[in-house]
């Protein structure tokens, strides 16, 4: 009878064990399935050649239009987004940056840069220089040196806790201020090369 009884306590722990164990994976994956994402319609894939569209305007047939993003799935408790763009062989070099995005939004249109970024976005001056040596405010589209190989460009999209980062961020304080504020982050790539 003891041993019987002890059979019985075995398959019950035991059934327990497996069915926790099954509700756990049943959350994984229904929380992998609503992870924050960002995605572009100006290039084919993630990882794909970079349209001459969104090339800076030094590149023969750049019109140094910022790509089209969309994002999804923010994690809860989003006030803001901030967008970053950076070549990854130069992650010092800045091709776009763009804090106090409402979050109410989930994108970006096809040359936003120049008409059409949403309405309280602040856009901030990239590692581009003016012939007259100043710097320049916006969007500057790949560029990479002549027979120096692919490029990556990614482009990072920041859900921030705070409505704005500090009045008068720099593309120096930007990303401090943006991993300080950050619920989460989502990429997108490109690759160019001349």
């Amino acid at each position: 009878m003891k041993i019987k009884l002890l059979i019985l306590g075995l398959v019950l722990v035991l059934g327990v064990g497996l069915l926790v164990a099954g509700c756990g994976d049943e959350g994984s994956s229904s929380s992998s399935s609503t992870s924050f994402t960002l995605t572009s319609t100006s290039w084919a894939a993630d990882g794909g050649t970079i349209s001459a569209a969104n090339l800076h305007d030094s590149v023969t047939g750049g019109l140094n239009k910022s790509p089209q993003l969309t994002w999804a799935n923010a994690p809860t408790g989003t006030m803001s987004f901030a967008i970053k763009m950076i070549d990854a062989q130069s992650s010092s070099f800045i091709h776009w940056l763009v804090h106090d995005i409402p979050s109410t939004e989930s994108s970006v249109v096809a040359g936003a840069n120049t008409s059409g970024m949403p309405t309280g976005s602040t856009t901030i001056d990239n590692s581009f220089t003016s012939a007259e040596g100043g710097t320049l405010t916006g969007y500057g589209g790949p560029a990479p040196p002549i027979g120096d190989g692919t490029h990556t460009y990614t482009i990072t999209i920041y859900a921030l806790n705070v409505a704005s980062i500090s009045p008068g961020a720099t593309n120096t304080t930007f990303t401090a201020s943006a991993a300080a504020a950050s619920l989460g982050t989502a990429t997108w790539a490109g690759i160019y090369s001349r």
